[in-house]
């Protein structure tokens, strides 16, 4: 069986928002060539949201990166509140905690299967444990009993306070953790020697995840900002066909 190759419910934001942004963004990942989405619990999504969706077409979900209310973003902005607190990108994206918890909890239920990234240490247990240098463990991964999500960026990059990137050595710690890596996530930046190693040693499934270039895609005129999203789309998925296809 082939991999699922997939693309993050984000890279189609602003369709993806609201009530009917899922549907439309399923459609906008089909006509660009991918097997399906990761989905995040964006703003103005409801239960009528996800009635007639296929469940086979949603390969992972995540929850918010942040959520929060217009004024902590303020806060934040003016730095008067720290990390806690929303940036205005995050409430523009999946608005305050109550919503968003709640619109995490409908996904929950309605897509059991479908794999569960987690990003803290001690809820690993209920999903594939996303590799970030801010977690700042104690042990070496190798160790950790439990799986990973691989991303291109997460693994070699610093930490966003000076911590240490999660490895200096790439290769060495897929060789250690392949076998327990079952997702992984692509930005457009990833090093091709690094995807080549991944789609070796791995048959997990690949989902794109990456910004879009708004300013190229939000250009007069304005009416075919939709068909050059799909369009940016249908390259990345191309991107990907080097490596994992």
């Amino acid at each position: 069986m082939s991999r699922k190759i997939g693309v993050s419910i984000v890279c189609m934001v602003p369709w993806s928002l609201w009530q009917n942004g899922l549907g439309r963004a399923i459609i906008m990942a089909h006509d660009a060539g991918f097997d399906g989405l990761q989905i995040l619990p964006m703003r103005g999504w409801n239960q009528l949201t996800f009635p007639e969706i296929p469940k086979e077409k949603i390969i992972s979900c995540e929850n918010a990166w942040n959520y929060g209310s217009f004024w902590g973003a303020v806060l934040r902005r003016f730095h008067i509140a720290g990390e806690d607190k929303p940036l205005f990108k995050d409430w523009a994206l999946f608005g305050d905690e109550k919503s968003s918890q709640y619109v995490y909890d409908l996904i929950c239920r309605k897509f059991p299967n479908s794999l569960m990234v987690s990003h803290d240490l001690y809820y690993r247990a209920f999903g594939p444990l996303e590799l970030n240098p801010e977690m700042e463990i104690s042990v070496p991964y190798e160790r950790l009993d439990c799986s990973f999500v691989w991303d291109t960026e997460h693994v070699v990059r610093s930490g966003r306070h000076g911590e240490r990137p999660v490895t200096d050595n790439w290769e060495r710690l897929l060789d250690k953790i392949g076998h327990n890596i079952k997702l992984i996530h692509v930005k457009s930046s990833a090093d091709p020697k690094m995807l080549k190693a991944l789609a070796k040693e791995t048959d997990c499934p690949v989902i794109f995840e990456d910004r879009p270039p708004f300013g190229k895609i939000f250009r007069p005129p304005l009416k075919d900002s939709k068909d050059r999203m799909i369009a940016w789309l249908k390259d990345r998925r191309t991107f990907l066909s080097y490596f994992f296809d």
